[in-house]
Parts: C-alpha cells; sequence; structure tokens
C-alpha cells in the first residue's frame, strides 16, 4: 500500500477510473480501508481475493456484514472490477471484464453501468423484503455474476458450507429483482 492509497478513500479508485460506484449500503462504504493500491474493504478481507474464495469466506461466517471492491489483473490488456457485499441475508459477488482497450473500452463501461444499476435495485428490493420482515427463513441469496465464469444465483439454506452448483442464468437480476418483489405481495 502506497502513501497516496492509505489517504484515500475507495471512491477515488472508481473515480478516477471512470467507473460506476458500486452501490453499497452507507454503513459498509463508510468502513472501506484500502488494502493495496487497487483494493477496498471492511475489516476481515485478505487483499488477493478472487470470486471464489470470497463466496468460501461468506459461507463461513455468513452473518458478519462486509465488503470487498476493487480491480484485479487479467491479462495483459484487461482487467476486473470485483464488487462483493455479504450479510447475514445475501452474499453478493461481481467481477465483470474492464478492458481499456480502445475497441472494447465503451462496451466494458457500458456492462459495469449496467451491473451496478442492478446491483442497486437487487439490494433496494432486499431491503424492502427484510423491512418488512418476508425474507424466507432459514434462506440466503447468493448472487454470482462473473464474466470469467458464471452469471447465476441461488437460495441457499443456512448452515450451507459450500458454494452449491449454480448453472448459468443470463437473467440472474432480473429473476431475483422479480422474485424479491414477489415476496412483498405474498
Amino acid at each position: 500500500m502506497t502513501t497516496l492509497t492509505s489517504t484515500m478513500d475507495w471512491t477515488h479508485l472508481w473515480d478516477d477510473a471512470g467507473l460506476p460506484r458500486p452501490p453499497l449500503p452507507a454503513r459498509l462504504a463508510g468502513a472501506l480501508r484500502p488494502l493495496d493500491d487497487s483494493a477496498f474493504a471492511t475489516p476481515g478481507w485478505p487483499a488477493a481475493l478472487d470470486i471464489g474464495h470470497a463466496m468460501r469466506l461468506w459461507l463461513g461466517e455468513p452473518e458478519r456484514e462486509r465488503a470487498w471492491v476493487g480491480v484485479a489483473g487479467h491479462g495483459l490488456q484487461s482487467t476486473a472490477v470485483r464488487v462483493f457485499v455479504c450479510g447475514p441475508h445475501s452474499g453478493l459477488f461481481v467481477q465483470r471484464i474492464w478492458s481499456r482497450l480502445p475497441s472494447e473500452a465503451d462496451t466494458s463501461l457500458r456492462r459495469i453501468q449496467g451491473a451496478m444499476g442492478l446491483l442497486g435495485q437487487l439490494l433496494q428490493a432486499q431491503e424492502r423484503v427484510l423491512a418488512a420482515g418476508r425474507w424466507p427463513e432459514q434462506r440466503r441469496l447468493l448472487l454470482c455474476d462473473d464474466d470469467f465464469g458464471t452469471s447465476s444465483w441461488s437460495w441457499v439454506p443456512h448452515g450451507a458450507a459450500a458454494v452449491p452448483p449454480l448453472a448459468d442464468d443470463p437473467l440472474a437480476y432480473p429473476r431475483i429483482i422479480a422474485g424479491l418483489r414477489s415476496l412483498m405481495n405474498h
């Protein structure tokens, strides 16, 4: 970690790169601290963290609220934007390709903007369901939105020790948001 990074808050990483800020709950955003030059997290996350490791950490300590945001290299010309938001009711893991190649930069940026917008809608729907006391008992929501792997989701029973097999679902966000909204109507 450099002196520059230690004096920055996490928003500089996103703003300086022209990326949309992740829609983190205020209590988690305020608790983010620099891990290195390209990652910020709430206490308890390692600096080097891939999406699979993050999911396993969440399953091991599901009651702990935490967040991890950063970028990681993937090849010579692309990086990945990573956003992990976890708590007792959900583990939301997003990894989007962010390419700086002129021919791919606009598409990458639009896909990141879309993912952050959908993540924000999902978090809002989750908050409404929780506030109404309608969250399914003994269930946690797992979202894995990974450009390098699968985009899918699942309800995970409390006490699950391993990530369940996830089938690719390109409509994961709309299905989750619609499902959470339907919980409000029952």
